[in-house]
């Protein structure tokens, strides 16, 4: 039998660590695909409901050639895409694989 000596604590983040620029999340997006020429975010009715405000940021997570972090949303095209800042991608180049996944945030 094993026994515990103390109960379980819920430890907050040590004080170094930053807080999230950008918490209010807003939702998941996947099966996304990349044209650089645009820069075109885009994905089957991927943003639909989404209602775009100055300062959101897709928060890439995955995918063919991605670099994980935030990237500026410029605009919301239509249900189907937004157009980023900058590049996700790296090498540059299109990716019409379905393989970028992330998040859409907000401050």
């Amino acid at each position: 039998m094993v026994a515990l000596r103390r109960p379980f604590e819920l430890i907050a983040s040590p004080p170094d660590v930053p807080p999230d620029p950008f918490p209010v999340f807003l939702q998941a997006v996947d099966n996304l695909d990349w044209e650089e020429a645009g820069p075109e975010l885009a994905g089957p009715g991927e943003f639909t409901g989404y209602v775009h405000q100055a300062g959101d940021v897709f928060r890439a997570q995955g995918g063919t050639n991605i670099v994980p972090g935030d990237y500026e949303i410029t605009e919301k095209v239509s249900d189907d895409s937004v157009l980023l800042a900058a590049s996700p991608v790296d090498p540059p180049g299109d990716v019409f694989d379905g393989s970028i996944f992330g998040e859409l945030r907000r401050a």
